[in-house]
């Protein structure tokens, strides 16, 4: 019974990660992030085998997508908790990764900074073992609950990252935030109520109303930017975000 249920909560979090449902309470930041790794997944050469590494892996979600598109890959996967599926037990806010310089083409830190209280170490160590013009992808919360509590220490800006591509003499090839000051409430109210129904042992019938206010908010964001963009006011209005995913390629 355990083997199964588990079972069922990682088939829930490899299919809530990659293949985002319009349903799916988290969806307008999952969403926005699944676009920039597909994004990064067109960069690749699929004649080239590609060794990969995911810090703070759990059940390594990611993986689905490079078996999905048949690519000839390595997957490494490391993570502080012992009941994920990581290859390497690790606490990347002191620990050194067991690799050496230059060793992967892409390394893969999704939704794990916020969880770091020393997150320059666990970036630190993914720029030493990352190739020349291998990608890292980042993806992080901003407007969003505390979970994994209690480790569950930051949230980041587009100010942030900026900061990290200076400093470690990377180049932001795409970045991507989800929502905007007028789609939060939207993304807000499905976390609430997803929270509240899933209590209330209920929660397919909260479904339609997330459904519903996931299109909505996608319409809405459509539309806004656009105009917003033409005003030069899309960044500012993006300041308040479900969260960001970010490629860096490394030059040097």
């Amino acid at each position: 019974m355990l083997d199964e249920r588990k079972k069922i909560m990682r088939e829930k979090a490899i299919r809530e990660r990659v293949f985002p449902k319009i349903w799916d309470a988290s969806f307008l930041l999952t969403n926005s992030n699944i676009k920039v790794f597909l994004h990064l997944l067109n960069l690749l050469n699929k004649e080239l085998k590609v060794r990969i590494l995911d810090i703070g892996c759990g059940y390594k979600p990611y993986m689905t997508l490079f078996e999905k598109e048949s690519f000839d890959f390595e997957y490494i996967g490391v993570d502080f908790n012992e009941n994920s599926e990581a290859d390497f037990i690790l606490d990347m806010n002191k620990d050194k990764l067991p690799f050496s310089d230059s060793s992967f083409d892409i390394v893969i830190l999704s939704e794990v900074l916020e969880h770091l209280y020393n997150p320059l170490n666990a970036i630190k160590e993914a720029v030493r073992v990352l190739r020349k013009t291998g990608y890292i992808y980042i993806s992080t919360p901003f407007v969003y609950h505390y979970h994994d509590i209690p480790y569950d220490f930051y949230r980041y800006t587009e100010f942030f990252y900026k900061r990290v591509a200076e400093d470690f003499s990377l180049e932001i090839i795409k970045s991507k935030k989800g929502c905007s000051f007028f789609t939060i409430p939207f993304f807000t109210l499905n976390l609430l109520l997803s929270t509240v129904f899933s209590k209330l042992k209920a929660k397919i019938f909260v479904y339609p109303i997330t459904t519903l206010f996931n299109i909505s908010a996608l319409c809405i964001d459509s539309f806004m930017l656009k105009i917003a963009e033409k005003a030069g006011l899309k960044e500012k209005l993006q300041h308040m975000n479900c969260g960001i995913a970010i490629i860096f390629k490394k030059n040097v």
